[in-house]
């Protein structure tokens, strides 16, 4: 089952030894720093491991282009399908300026169809849903907690002579959570395949 931002939290919370003790004490972090530095890592994620995706579009008569100012955090078209539901599949070549695609076809479609495109998205996390596999969480953490660790100690670093030791060692462990996440995320990296398709 899919953890959500709220159970994401509380995972790194627990690493970064940032649970509440007794009511008179406070998180060391706040809700919105962990959910800053959740969604920068999530960004970071969604280019070694994006979240693929069908997406359903329409044709427009006498036309080859489509609009994708609809779809959400979309990073890139990976595929084209069209006409769909067809066996074997018919994929086309295509090319994409800015928020239009333009299906490589010999005649535009005459009348409104339906396209499938294959996509890769930004993954997304919220209380209600989650786009993150459990490995994809497993690295989240470890980029969520590395940065928090990092940024609170460059904070304390210099501001009480004291804490220099405990500011280092927080920067210590959280670089070397950030070095785990770097190395786990890119073993995630799949080479690109390129195939031509028919334009007919």
């Amino acid at each position: 089952m899919a953890r959500l931002l709220s159970g994401i939290r509380a995972i790194a919370r627990q690493k970064l030894n940032d649970e509440l003790k007794g009511s008179d004490v406070a998180y060391k972090w706040t809700d919105d720093e962990l959910d800053v530095y959740t969604n920068d890592c999530l960004i970071e994620m969604s280019k070694y491991s994006p979240y693929e995706v069908k997406e359903t579009v329409t044709t427009v008569a006498s036309s080859r282009e489509i609009d994708l100012s609809s779809i959400d955090d979309l990073l890139e078209v990976k595929e084209v399908e069209y006409p769909v539901d067809k066996q074997p599949r018919r994929f086309r070549q295509f090319s994409v300026w800015g928020d239009i695609l333009r299906i490589e076809l010999d005649t535009a479609p005459s009348a409104v169809a339906n396209v499938y495109l294959y996509c890769k998205e930004y993954h997304s996390l919220s209380d209600t849903a989650s786009t993150l596999n459990p490995n994809l969480e497993r690295i989240l953490v470890l980029g969520v907690c590395g940065q928090a660790a990092v940024a609170k100690a460059q904070t304390k670093i210099n501001k009480v002579n004291k804490a220099v030791g405990v500011a280092g060692n927080l920067q210590s462990w959280g670089l070397a959570q950030l070095s785990l996440y770097y190395t786990e995320l890119n073993k995630l990296v799949v080479p690109d395949r390129f195939e031509e398709y028919p334009t007919d």
